[in-house]
């Protein structure tokens, strides 16, 4: 039987590591928008996330499901030598798949060009994010086997060198020389060569390179299911731009762009490093006699920090806009809170379909992101034509719910997760409460309105506590915490006196 606290542990060591690397990977960024709100313009800020997503989209379909195929299958092997060769035949055969698919790709980049960027002069801009976009999928597979293998130190260290080096090309080509646009992308590419090369040496060298056509077979089989998958979750999360910029322009696709970066802030810094373990977690426990029970807990875990993470974004939103951006980015505050509570919404579903994957139904994702990438096109259509980033922002929160509720029908079907929606119901009620409370506070001075602002984010598990939101072994874990960091503190004013 698994014990609650110990999983605890080890779940929120790996994940906090994770997450700062996930911070990592996303702060170059947001160091970099004081930097591009003076150098870019709206429009730019907008040309940059275009081409971001459409190379997102082919990366979708180039990538075959490979890091859910890694995970799925390194398990499914008791030796070492069938492990390694799990991930050498993934690099191979999906990295020479990747090649293939860009080159040919790439004889349309002018007519990408034309289409998305309304001038067939920049279609250099797209030779460029294609290159980046093969290096950084034979990156991410080097990524997945750091975390296969829970060396998430390893993995943190490798995200701080591509910071320091991507942050360093930022400032050099977009602040200094002036390069705009094409300085952002080629800052890209050229990390992801040297990360490339640094990651998959010593990973190609301890796994040894070995193919296996059965194993590959098996990959793609498992994998290929989730290409109309991710093609229509691709829909759900970034069709709404390109209406957007069809309707409107790029100067309101730039502003939404930047709205949405923040609003997307809560699933890119704690559930998706929490997924990074859990998944790898999930495969280890799912046979054992208290998990459905325990995933359910982990699960109210993960919904304090989304609720948290979220409600101190969308209160100081507004506040750290004027502070850190131009002028003429500030009125993309207005859409980040229906961003946060869809994303909120959205990150449940990554807990959800664990059943599916454990099952190895994986079409019944594909059938769910159909439907879910229809329904959104519909009402892209309707409410973006007529309210602009609005329209996206609540087309936005419908179909995640509506994802997040038949993902959660479906694959508890297969696999029983006591959800504890009291509780969760309980965190809801608090964080409604004290945002509506902080918007309805003005203050003459900025400063002063994050300060009070900031106070009132941190009253959320005070309230919680008086609650009596927490279980009797939670409050023992509480305090356990509590007496750990004021025992640090004793021996440091001990070694001070000394």
């Amino acid at each position: 039987m698994t014990d609650l606290k110990k999983e605890t542990k080890t779940i929120a060591k790996h994940s906090s590591i994770y997450m700062l690397a996930n911070v990592l990977n996303k702060v170059v960024g947001f160091i970099m928008i004081p930097v591009y709100t003076r150098f870019l313009t709206p429009a730019d800020y907008g040309t940059t996330e275009l081409l971001a997503l459409t190379t997102d989209l082919i990366g979708m379909i180039i990538s075959i499901g490979i890091a859910a195929a890694m995970y799925r299958f390194y398990f499914e092997y008791a030796t070492e030598k069938e492990r390694n060769e799990v991930i050498s035949t993934a690099v191979i055969s999906f990295g020479t798949i990747a090649l293939v698919c860009l080159f040919f790709i790439s004889f349309f980049s002018g007519f990408l060009s034309d289409k998305i960027l309304k001038s067939s002069e920049y279609s250099y801009y797209f030779l460029i994010t294609f290159a980046s976009l093969w290096f950084n999928t034979i990156l991410q597979m080097g990524y997945s086997y750091l975390r296969i293998r829970q060396q998430s130190v390893k993995y943190l260290l490798y995200s701080l060198g591509r910071l320091l080096i991507m942050l360093f090309l930022n400032i050099y080509f977009v602040a200094i020389i002036h390069w705009g646009v094409l300085g952002v992308i080629l800052s890209t590419l050229i990390s992801s060569i040297l990360f490339t090369i640094i990651l998959m040496i010593p990973t190609l060298y301890e796994t040894k390179l070995h193919f296996s056509f059965l194993k590959c077979k098996e990959m793609l089989r498992y994998g290929a299911p989730l290409i109309p998958t991710n093609l229509a979750a691709f829909v759900v999360h970034a069709s709404d731009r390109f209406f957007i910029n069809n309707y409107f322009g790029l100067t309101d696709t730039g502003l939404y762009s930047l709205g949405y970066k923040f609003g997307n802030l809560p699933n890119n810094f704690v559930a998706a490093p929490f997924m990074q373990i859990w998944e790898v977690r999930f495969f280890k426990l799912f046979k054992e006699k208290n998990a459905g029970k325990l995933f359910g807990q982990i699960f109210t875990y993960l919904c304090f920090l989304m609720f948290l993470s979220g409600l101190a974004i969308s209160v100081l939103i507004k506040d750290a806009l004027m502070v850190m951006s131009d002028r003429a980015y500030w009125d993309a505050w207005k859409i980040v809170s229906i961003i946060i509570l869809s994303y909120i919404i959205f990150s449940f579903q990554y807990y959800f379909n664990m059943g599916i994957y454990f099952e190895k139904k994986t079409k019944y994702l594909a059938y769910i992101n159909g439907s879910n990438a229809i329904l959104n096109i519909i009402l892209n259509i309707i409410l973006i034509r007529r309210y602009n980033v609005w329209g996206a922002a609540y087309s936005t929160l419908i179909c995640f719910s509506y994802k997040a509720f038949i993902t959660y029908y479906l694959s508890n079907k297969l696999y029983k997760i006591v959800i504890e929606f009291k509780r969760i119901a309980q965190m809801f009620l608090v964080v409604l409460i004290i945002y509506f409370i902080s918007h309805n506070l003005e203050w003459s001075s900025l400063y002063l309105s994050i300060f009070i602002k900031s106070i009132l984010i941190c009253t959320f598990p005070i309230i919680l506590y008086f609650m009596n939101f927490l279980t009797v072994e939670e409050k023992e874990m509480v305090g356990n915490f509590f007496t750990k960091i004021r025992s640090m503190q004793l021996d440091f004013v001990r070694r001070l006196v000394r």
